[in-house]
């Protein structure tokens, strides 16, 4: 298999409520889509999609590399052990220092092809023993109101995790997710995401009011992460790595023992085989991976629901949910949202099919 031609598109979707980043919020998300075919017309997509207050990298800067790379994969012929994901990757790709999301929509786009051209999905190219269906955490933000609402609205659609976004006074974020634990139940997992929120006081006491509520883990309360281990220790809430993850290498992992989950993020993170490499070590100490977006079009979430297939044989309800917050889409078809659970054949069948009319048009060789 020999890659015949590429094409990459612009896109910019407007968002259905605007996202608390930045000062102004975000109103709409923008990226690129990356195609690889051969001459027997096998393509395999990638979405470069930084996300902006956290990636390091804007979308330009991305096209500009995006380009680049497209041009330079022309006529290449994909090794089949980079499906293996352990090291072949980093190997090909490592001279062009690419940035995280570029990282992540070439080595999609190239495992989507070799994917295409066995007639198999990313996920059972990457992990044959993968199953057809994962479970969907949902997402919950906003002030209390709205966000118990949502949550209750996501308890009676049959979501068994929900993800709420707390920061802020500690006081007055112990009281929203209060609120939600209410809304949602006694049996749907409860998890909190502070975005690095607070100091180690701060934290502590924010813990110790949600202590009861049987939170399944707290994602990175901390400014800095040292001192989670310890806080979870005092308050006996358990903790999980999100921001922390992208100073790391999987092989130091283990240095984290105590914590319950690491939550992946491959745009942020920077490719398909640091993700599963993550996964794999997580698995080997006991730790849950858990698969989670940045806000990327239907594409990347389709490549991003493979990638918890494959992470886990198990796998754990993935933060997909974002695409609820999309008002529209790449996709000739929408994805379904919001569902508790995806099957990957239903997704890979509907990512198949890119509207054209939906995309600007850059450049194809």
């Amino acid at each position: 298999m020999r890659i015949h031609h590429y094409k990459t598109y612009t896109y910019t979707i407007t968002l259905s409520r605007r996202l608390p980043i930045g000062e102004e919020g975000l109103s709409e998300r923008r990226g690129h889509i990356l195609e690889l075919w051969d001459k027997d017309e096998h393509v395999g997509r990638g979405d470069v999609a930084p996300l902006p207050g956290f990636s390091e990298e804007d979308a330009n800067k991305a096209m500009e590399e995006l380009s680049f790379m497209s041009y330079a994969l022309s006529d290449h012929v994909p090794d089949p052990a980079l499906a293996g994901l352990d090291g072949g990757m980093q190997e090909l790709l490592a001279p062009h220092s690419l940035c995280p999301s570029v990282q992540f929509g070439v080595e999609a786009a190239l495992l989507g092809l070799m994917a295409s051209a066995q007639g198999v999905s990313l996920a059972l190219l990457i992990a044959p023993d993968s199953g057809d269906t994962i479970p969907i955490c949902g997402l919950v933000a906003g002030e209390r109101e709205t966000a118990a609402a949502r949550a209750a609205m996501l308890r009676e659609k049959g979501f068994t995790a929900v993800k709420l976004k707390v920061g802020g006074e500690p006081e007055r974020a112990a009281e929203l997710a209060k609120a939600v634990r209410e809304a949602l139940g006694d049996d749907v997992a409860l998890r909190l995401d502070a975005n690095c929120a607070w100091d180690y006081d701060d934290a502590l006491v924010f813990c110790k009011a949600v202590c009861g509520l049987n939170i399944d883990y707290l994602e990175e309360p901390l400014t800095s992460p040292f001192g989670l281990l310890q806080l979870s220790q005092a308050s006996g809430v358990p903790m999980a790595l999100d921001e922390t993850l992208l100073n790391l290498f999987p092989e130091v992992l283990s240095n984290w023992d105590g914590i319950r989950a690491i939550v992946l993020k491959p745009t942020l993170l920077g490719g398909v085989e640091k993700t599963i490499r993550f996964a794999r070590e997580a698995r080997e100490l006991g730790v849950k991976p858990v698969l989670s977006a940045s806000y990327e079009s239907g594409v990347g979430l389709s490549i991003l629901a493979n990638l918890a297939a494959a992470a886990d044989p198990d796998p754990a309800p993935a933060g997909l949910d974002t695409y609820d917050w999309l008002a529209e889409d790449i996709l000739v078809e929408r994805l379904p949202s919001p569902a508790p659970q995806w099957d990957l054949n239903e997704i890979n069948r509907l990512a198949a099919e890119v509207g054209r009319t939906a995309v600007a048009h850059d450049t194809a060789e």
